[in-house]
């Protein structure tokens, strides 16, 4: 029988490393080695986005279901416990830190043939988390901005996934995720410019449908964010793309700056390479900047691009009405232009 922890996800773990191994989906058996089931399931979670539920049982021997993940405390109980001996093995090992306990996860032990799987994924997986251990025991600095990397990472993911709307997990999940993410990446390095930018994004996303004033003093620190951002890194995509956006959509009198926005998501569509959701973002600001010829060139390079996602579908039928639109205004002024139009009336 399967129990719900609701407080899987509660408490951060003193640090995390390696979180550029754990996969987003699919099904997966965690081999851990140490106590710390609840910093575990934090990272977990932030990762996959699926809550804790405990496996009993007598053969469950201590262990953790998580949705498709199996978590155990016993290396052949892990790869050898029915249809879960064809999942893949991720070691992680646990190790107390004052109050809290580090998390290390090693990459996914390689995949044996069915004859033998059980009996070398038992040897990998002891060898694996001895060397996990002995990590978690003794830490290196550059593991830190390394897994910061990575939540940074996985949060473009969930961002991904909270602007597609296509996901399945509803949208508290995907909010609890980005946030979580937040917070392991900074364990790593405070100073990850990545993240600084996606705690940006997501303080945008959570106050979109506030009143007025909530959503008046969110877009003010984005618009400080994202400058100062720009300042440690001029070439920073999302830091463009945002500032590009802030710029387009604020009114003059609170400080919005055409200009400012061709520019910046110019920049934005340069980096992108292109990425459609850039390109689009650049016509858009070079319609508001009346400069409707190089807005019909970018929207002309998002319907020619290729749309094999919901979004860029969406994208290009957006670039096609607004392309559409232009050249009807275009039109009239086109035709008194040329030569003889008059004498054809």
């Amino acid at each position: 029988m399967l129990k719900q922890n609701k407080h899987a996800v509660r408490g951060l773990p003193a640090a995390v490393e390696g979180l550029e191994h754990v996969p987003a989906h699919g099904p997966l058996v965690v081999l851990a080695g140490g106590d710390g089931e609840r910093p575990l399931n934090t990272a977990l979670f932030a990762v996959r986005g699926r809550p804790t539920r405990r496996l009993d049982g007598p053969d469950a021997l201590n262990a953790l279901a998580y949705d498709e993940t199996v978590v155990v405390r016993g290396v052949a109980e892990a790869v050898s416990a029915g249809d879960r001996a064809a999942a893949p093995v991720l070691p992680v090992a646990l190790w107390p830190d004052g109050r809290r306990t580090r998390v290390v996860f090693g990459p996914l032990l390689p995949q044996d043939p069915i004859e033998h799987s059980v009996r070398h994924r038992v040897r990998a997986g002891h060898t694996a988390l001895t060397t996990l251990v002995g990590q978690a025991r003794n830490p290196e600095w550059s593991a830190g901005p390394c897994s910061a990397r990575a939540a940074a990472r996985h949060l473009d993911r969930v961002f991904e996934a909270l602007l597609s709307r296509t996901d399945p997990l509803p949208d508290s999940t995907l909010y609890a995720q980005a946030a979580l993410l937040l917070d392991l990446g900074r364990l790593g390095d405070p100073h990850n410019i990545d993240l600084r930018v996606g705690r940006l994004r997501l303080t945008a996303l959570r106050n979109e449908t506030r009143a007025l004033p909530v959503k008046a003093a969110a877009l003010w620190r984005l618009r400080a964010g994202a400058e100062e951002a720009l300042r440690r890194d001029p070439n920073h995509l999302m830091a463009n793309y945002l500032l590009g956006r802030w710029h387009l959509s604020a009114p003059g009198l609170l400080g919005g700056r055409r200009e400012l926005a061709v520019a910046h998501l110019e920049a934005a569509d340069r980096l992108g390479r292109g990425d459609t959701r850039y390109v689009l973002g650049h016509a858009e600001a070079l319609l508001a900047a009346d400069r409707p010829t190089a807005a019909l060139s970018a929207l002309e390079r998002v319907i020619e691009a290729p749309a094999d996602h919901p979004r860029t579908q969406r994208r290009r039928q957006s670039a096609i009405r607004m392309s559409r639109a232009l050249q009807h205004e275009q039109a009239p002024s086109s035709a008194a232009a040329a030569p003889g139009a008059r004498g054809k009336g």
